[in-house]
């Protein structure tokens, strides 16, 4: 299409600005929230929401340094790091809340939601809460319940 930004950067003639365009509309187009509303877990559903809040976010973030570095871009790794690290977490609690909510049982469920809380905490640079060690707290119990039912 016309309208997509590799076309637009390709008649331009930069191949770095393409590449970096495409990325910055590919994590734009993942923000929406359209498939999340069919996850049936609320706690899920509600990191999904979040992840996509952060993935809008990070693509902005991602068409600013486009923008203010263009092609010196590259040489500012920790920069594109941290930047790939944060679409990195979100992308996997999109992915873990999706399949951990097919899959439906209790125990699958709680750790998809704990697996939700440290990515979201990684991907925005913010601490576990209480709520968060609580919930972690009740995962490690229920393995040990589970380990425990195993061995007798």
């Amino acid at each position: 299409s016309r309208r997509h930004p590799l076309a637009r950067h390709l008649r331009e003639g930069s191949r770095a600005r393409a590449a970096a365009g495409w990325l910055a509309w590919r994590v734009s187009r993942l923000s929406g929230t359209r498939g999340d509303a069919g996850l049936l877990d609320r706690r899920l559903r509600d990191h999904a929401r979040a992840a996509r809040r952060v993935l809008g976010r990070t693509a902005t973030a991602i068409d600013r340094a486009i923008r203010r570095h263009g092609r010196a871009l590259a040489e500012r790794q920790l920069e594109i790091g941290a930047l790939s690290s944060a679409v990195r977490d979100v992308a996997s609690v999109l992915a873990v809340a999706h399949t951990a909510d097919v899959r439906g049982d209790d125990f699958t469920l709680a750790a998809a939601d704990c697996w939700c809380r440290m990515a979201l905490a990684r991907a925005t640079g913010q601490r576990l809460s209480a709520a968060d060690h609580a919930a972690l707290g009740a995962l490690g119990r229920a393995v040990a319940e589970r380990a425990s039912a195993a061995r007798t």
